[in-house]
């Protein structure tokens, strides 16, 4: 079946196992999803549904003991389940990108600030440490952090939970993804800053178009800020959830995009 037209990311059949005592547990089942460019999908479901299953499929970071067993993730028409491993390399982080659910957990505390947000632009553009650490700081401006310098030079403990997820979205954007998968980006942060992070996503897709996959098991969260809501059960999308016109409004305003 051809994907609709402006389809960046299809996904068709997938079904993922994992084994365990001998055992097959199917977290994904069938599952079939396409996402347009420049739009956000919402993908709800409770502990165990398979939400972080796709997303760790979708960037090829299963762990040994799960297994696809049929389907295809074509990435503008790529199968990325084809790709040998060296091959990933130049679509982790480059083409898909992730923003993590727990930003201090997902920082390296013993390394600073610049040399997370600067590795991934060494080594996929071969800038040098200067040229990274400017193009580092016009980010951290553009996610609303503006003492760049003193925060470049920062370790992740020195800085809020706030501060930490903007730094990540700030370190996903660094290469440019097409996608960006957001896995519960904003559950450990409280509602204010929750808000902030939610209206800081909408802006910066309004401006770099990039499409965007928002997991969460809290389905008014991604009212906010979703094109469309899919629901996840045992490893199969339910019928859509549509998003009402109040709440996805209240973030920004998602009709500007």
């Amino acid at each position: 079946m051809k994907a609709p037209e402006g389809t960046l990311l299809s996904i068709r059949d997938l079904t993922v196992s994992y084994r365990s005592d001998h055992r097959q547990h199917a977290p994904l089942s069938g599952l079939c999803l396409d996402i347009r460019e420049a739009e956000t999908v919402g993908l709800v479901g409770e502990s165990g549904a398979g939400k972080t299953t796709l997303a760790h499929t979708l960037l090829g970071i299963l762990p040994g003991s799960a297994v696809v067993r049929t389907g295809e993730i074509l990435l503008r028409g790529q199968n990325l389940l084809a790709l040998q491993p060296s091959e990933w390399r130049g679509v982790r982080g480059r083409r898909i990108g992730l923003v993590f659910q727990e930003p201090t957990a997902a920082l390296n505390p013993v390394m600073r600030i610049e040399t997370q947000i600067c590795e991934g632009m060494v080594h996929h553009y071969s800038h040098d440490r200067q040229t990274a650490r400017t193009r580092a700081q016009d980010l951290l401006l553009e996610v609303g952090i503006q003492n760049t310098e003193v925060v470049l030079d920062s370790y992740p403990f020195q800085l809020s939970g706030g501060m930490c997820q903007r730094v990540l979205i700030a370190s996903a954007l660094s290469l440019e993804p097409e996608l960006l998968i957001c896995d519960e980006p904003t559950s450990a942060l409280d509602v204010a800053v929750r808000n902030q992070i939610l209206a800081l996503l909408v802006r910066l897709q309004r401006v770099h178009k990039f499409a965007i996959l928002f997991i969460s098991h809290d389905l008014s969260t991604l009212e906010l800020v979703s094109d469309r809501v899919l629901t996840l059960r045992d490893g199969r999308l339910l019928p859509l959830v549509k998003p009402s016109e109040q709440s996805a409004g209240s973030i920004e305003t998602r009709g500007e995009r």
